[in-house]
């Protein structure tokens, strides 16, 4: 893949991680009520868990999907074809409900806009990729079952 390729997805995943950092360092650290708790808790299950469906040789942070892998369909991708994302942004509602900062808002809707462009980006691809995509996608949701 040339560097032309690369680029936009490089600069989609710094942005990312800057709002990722602002989410949890704009404020008083990890939450300390009962609710946000659990939901970083449940984001860091479903994190871990899409990410051990996934394997080591097929994550990747980019949304280009890696040369030779496949279209992963079992674990939580079973009912949302973007569970990592779902467990960033539910991470990031856990964050703003304990400690809704305006530099923590700001953060986590940034973080928002920047998966839905990756999500937008990747799901092209994964369509161009794979024959089955279409089925898969139309059997699924993108992000929060019952919702997107």
């Amino acid at each position: 893949m040339d560097r032309r390729c690369i680029m936009p997805s490089t600069i989609l995943v710094t942005f990312q991680f800057a709002s990722l950092a602002g989410v949890w360092l704009l404020g008083p650290g990890l939450p300390g009520s009962p609710l946000p708790q659990a939901m970083v808790a449940t984001a860091l299950a479903l994190g871990i868990w899409s990410i051990l469906t996934v394997g080591r040789r097929s994550f990747r942070v980019l949304p280009e999907p890696k040369t030779g892998a496949t279209l992963i369909e079992k674990g939580p991708y079973r009912r949302i074809r973007h569970p990592m994302y779902a467990a960033l942004l539910l991470a990031a509602a856990g964050y703003v409900l304990d400690a809704p900062g305006g530099g923590r808002i700001i953060s986590a809707l940034a973080l928002a806009t920047v998966l839905g462009i990756k999500v937008r980006r990747e799901e092209r691809m994964l369509l161009a990729r794979y024959p089955d995509y279409a089925a898969y996608r139309a059997r699924t949701h993108r992000i929060v079952p019952g919702l997107f």
